[in-house]
């Protein structure tokens, strides 16, 4: 029992440290994928999505080709400064490398299980057995737009760079701490300081992406209410997802995972559940808009 519960241990703290790691070396990673999101590509082994690269095992040309149609009229709808390619992986959440500035073409990763789920495409609403409205791990056709569009509106904002910048400052606030001719305090003053700024900067532009990418949604259906209701959606699945880790039962994780359905491991992200309040608010304000405008239009009977 003792070993048994060391080593379920041992599994967190390596996922702990491996936090750490990658909080260290993601300034020197990032800068690298930014400039040349190739690197990403070629180092993660991403299969890419393109009309002229067959790629059988996982999907038909024509699926294919209409899984890259739609995802660039995202694109566009996001109005992204520059052409992109695709690429697609297995058991890997959403990604996007590089910008405006970047000297390769810009990438996005679309895990294969958000392109085809119950063996169909994205792009086709759900059937009547699929079950994707209770199904945490497989989304609908509008909550996938809305997660392929997150990823676009990283792209389109390039805070990449930014953040990459902010993780940077806090490097060197940590080398100045041994060369520094001051004291303890003020050295720990500006690494606290640094690490605020670096952590600010990432949960700033990840807050700022969901109303984003709403908004890029909201471009390609011309419905803003559903573009709200869709990101909720897709967001309330993540955190249940996160609710079933937490019932699993296995200490390691009951750690880190509030009974709200918080990764508290996520530093990159706002609360899940901040998140999800805060598109709620928004569409409430706006339905309650809608209902004012309905009534000031209806007109007034005349007494005769």
């Amino acid at each position: 029992m003792t070993i048994a519960l060391l080593a379920l241990g041992s599994i967190e703290l390596g996922r702990v440290w491996g936090k750490i790691q990658d909080f260290a070396l993601d300034p020197v990673r990032n800068t690298g994928y930014y400039f040349f999101p190739c690197l990403a590509s070629i180092s993660s082994k991403f299969t890419q999505l393109a009309l002229d690269i067959p790629v059988r095992h996982l999907m038909s040309d024509e699926v294919k080709k209409q899984i890259i149609t739609k995802i660039q009229d995202l694109g566009k709808s996001a109005l992204l400064p520059r052409k992109f390619n695709i690429y697609t992986c297995l058991n890997q959440p959403s990604m996007s490398y590089g910008g405006f500035l970047s000297i390769t073409r810009p990438i996005v990763v679309i895990p294969y299980e958000l392109l085809i789920s119950y063996g169909r495409p994205f792009y086709e609403e759900a059937r009547a057995g699929d079950n994707l409205l209770d199904d945490n791990h497989r989304f609908t056709n509008k909550e996938s737009l809305f997660l392929i569009a997150h990823e676009l509106c990283h792209l389109k904002s390039s805070d990449a760079a930014f953040k990459t910048a902010a993780k940077i400052l806090l490097i060197a606030a940590v080398a100045f701490m041994f060369a520094s001719p001051f004291g303890w305090a003020v050295n720990a003053a500006i690494i606290t300081g640094s690490f605020l700024i670096s952590l600010c900067a990432d949960r700033h532009y990840e807050s700022t992406m969901d109303f984003s990418s709403v908004s890029t949604f909201n471009e390609a259906n011309d419905d803003i209410h559903l573009s709200f209701e869709a990101a909720i959606s897709a967001l309330d699945k993540i955190k249940n997802q996160n609710l079933a880790k937490l019932k699993e039962g296995k200490f390691y994780q009951r750690i880190f995972i509030t009974k709200k359905g918080n990764d508290l491991l996520d530093l990159k992200h706002p609360f899940i559940t901040s998140r999800i309040a805060a598109l709620a608010d928004h569409l409430k304000h706006l339905k309650e808009v809608r209902l004012k405008d309905v009534r000031n239009t209806v007109p007034i009977p005349v007494q005769s």
